[in-house]
């Protein structure tokens, strides 16, 4: 698998076999598509931080992705997590004592 992979970078693996080649195209084209999307959705960078984006995925496809993964890891809003994990205990506190 991993020689298939290298040849699929080097794209040698149509002569492996057609089939694993195509079927990595088209999982390449989701995560390709999926990114783009994920770019539209970005309202805090300008529209030439998402060209600057886009190019940086396109041209270095594996490390592109990474790099716009951990940017988004890292400027997430976690705020969904409240819901998960319940209210903080200082407003737990707030709550129990309707009279403060």
């Amino acid at each position: 698998m991993r020689e298939t992979i290298i040849r699929f970078f080097l794209l040698e693996p149509i002569n492996e076999h057609p089939l694993i080649f195509w079927g990595m195209v088209v999982v390449w084209l989701m995560l390709l598509g999926a990114c783009m999307m994920s770019l539209r959705q970005q309202f805090g960078l300008s529209v030439s931080g998402r060209w600057v984006w886009f190019l940086v995925i396109l041209l270095l496809p594996v490390v592109g992705m990474a790099l716009y993964l951990l940017r988004c890891i890292v400027m997430a809003d976690y705020s969904f997590l409240k819901f998960l994990f319940g209210p903080p205990s200082r407003v737990k506190k707030s709550m129990q004592s309707p009279g403060k």
